[in-house]
């Protein structure tokens, strides 16, 4: 081969080695690009999966209209992977009046309240230390250098939160005590009731003490079958199993039968791609009369 040929040859393939390789590149962003249009299309749907739990959750809420609400009714029905077009739903919905509302603490007054949160905490195994320093964190204008002393320093709320998960600013509160304590507990305004339809028998021990639990079982497998339609029935049917000889002592104006505070946790899956992508959404709704309806009081939002 003459070197004219040979140097012809040489840049041939040196052009088609390029251009292949160009090839290849415009093929990984077509693949890209491909990739990033299923992914946008997957948060499209992500949010509208979201957007349609709330509205079931709003819309079993409006349809709601009884007088006491127990975990029997629409609303209280989880919904677990319900398959969808190229996805899935889940919806677990939580009546937010069925747990210990730590917003009671804020009140230094309220001590029957602050005896209940400390009985809870031992129930569940948590140092009571812990309930003091959540208290301490709830009151307001208390003892601000305790905390200010910390590493790293906090300041304390010192009144209401909006959500639980603000208690994890304390440093002495760990992960797994948060974790066993916050399917019991909630943050509402001071003034919303327990609801004894759906509140556990752990909430229901810490703030009516002297019960045995033998009895909270039987009062609570008898209210599954027919939940109670008042807190005079509650009282009623309470002293009538005998476990709770000053039944008729109960506080009405802590206690009721009808929730205004739900929580929906909802999760969407797409799988557009075999990628099987979720988002989850915490939403609090408060329930409202007519015709205001239910309203979302605050929502968060995890997307990929």
């Amino acid at each position: 081969m003459t070197a004219p040929r040979g140097f012809v040859l040489l840049n041939a393939l040196i052009l088609v080695g390029a251009l292949a390789a160009v090839a290849v590149l415009l093929l990984a962003r077509a693949g890209e690009g491909q990739a990033r249009r299923l992914a946008d299309q997957d948060t499209a749907r992500l949010r509208l999966t979201l957007d349609g739990g709330e509205a079931m959750m709003r819309t079993a809420l409006m349809r709601d209209t009884r007088s006491a609400d127990h975990t029997g009714e629409l609303w209280a029905r989880a919904l677990r992977d319900v398959p969808l077009d190229l996805g899935a739903l889940s919806v677990d919905p939580v009546d937010l009046q069925g747990r210990f509302n730590v917003n009671w603490l804020t009140n230094p007054e309220e001590v029957a309240s602050r005896a209940a949160f400390a009985r809870l905490l031992q129930r569940l195994g948590v140092p009571a230390s812990r309930g003091e320093d959540i208290t301490r964190f709830l009151t307001p204008n208390s003892a601000p250098d305790v905390f200010g002393k910390r590493v790293p320093p906090i300041a304390p709320a010192g009144g209401p939160i909006l959500m639980i998960d603000q208690l994890r600013m304390l440093p002495s509160l760990r992960d797994t005590e948060f974790d066993r304590l916050a399917p019991f507990i909630s943050a509402l305004p001071g003034d919303s009731q327990l609801n004894v339809n759906t509140a556990s028998a752990d909430v229901l021990d810490a703030v009516l003490p002297g019960v045995s639990r033998a009895a909270w079982s039987k009062l609570i497998s008898d209210r599954t079958r027919d939940p109670f339609t008042s807190v005079e029935n509650f009282q009623t049917r309470l002293g009538a199993i005998g476990g709770f000889e000053t039944a008729g002592e109960i506080d009405e104006d802590r206690f009721s039968v009808r929730s205004d505070w739900f929580e929906a946790r909802l999760t969407a899956t797409a799988n557009s791609d075999g990628s099987g992508r979720k988002a989850t959404r915490i939403t609090v709704f408060e329930r409202r009369t007519l015709p205001l309806g239910p309203r979302v009081a605050y929502r968060l939002t995890q997307q990929p």
